[in-house]
């Protein structure tokens, strides 16, 4: 799976191949548990420097109880369509503007995380997560060039910068910040 390889494997029915194969791990758990669920020595050794983190709490809005999808379909569809038919590049390649954005907003979110003791590490992964949300901000906006543009690396920055935020409360509860929150 990490050389990006056809992954080719047997089952009853015969040869079974995915093309293209990436991981991707959606791991959910309260916020009152997750010192149980991820232990000190997975922040310390890098292995929980390879996820990003997002703390998903009650706001003010009214609970809602039954939710209606009546006609959500026939909404949804079109727009499903229109981004299935979009063409898809090989390669994305940052135009003149991405690197003066991504530094400065990368900057914006490394000087932060020195000032409340967060390993470079940590940091480092969360910003360069910034290209994956640009380009999923770049295609999901209907764009459909191959160059990523300071608006798609500035909408991924801020989604960095909000990983970086519920990062720096998981770090705190563990105690690694230097210094401590």
């Amino acid at each position: 799976v990490y050389s990006n390889n056809t992954v080719s494997y047997n089952t009853m029915a015969g040869t079974e191949s995915v093309e293209n194969p990436a991981i991707s791990i959606l791991g959910l758990t309260q916020i009152a548990n997750i010192t149980d669920t991820i232990s000190k020595s997975m922040m310390d050794d890098g292995f929980a420097q390879r996820f990003g983190y997002v703390f998903a709490e009650k706001d003010s809005r009214p609970r809602i109880i039954d939710y209606v999808f009546d006609g959500l379909s026939e909404q949804v569809a079109p727009l499903w369509k229109q981004l299935t038919t979009t063409p898809f590049h090989p390669v994305y390649y940052p135009d003149d503007d991405v690197r003066k954005t991504f530094e400065a907003g990368g900057h914006l979110i490394m000087d932060q995380a020195d000032a409340v003791g967060m390993n470079d590490q940590f940091s480092r992964r969360i910003i360069f997560r910034s290209f994956k949300y640009a380009l999923a901000y770049h295609i999901l906006t209907g764009q459909t060039d191959k160059y990523l543009h300071a608006d798609d690396i500035a909408q991924g920055l801020r989604l960095c910068a909000r990983e970086f935020r519920d990062t720096t409360r998981l770090l705190g509860m563990f105690g690694v910040l230097k210094p401590p929150l």
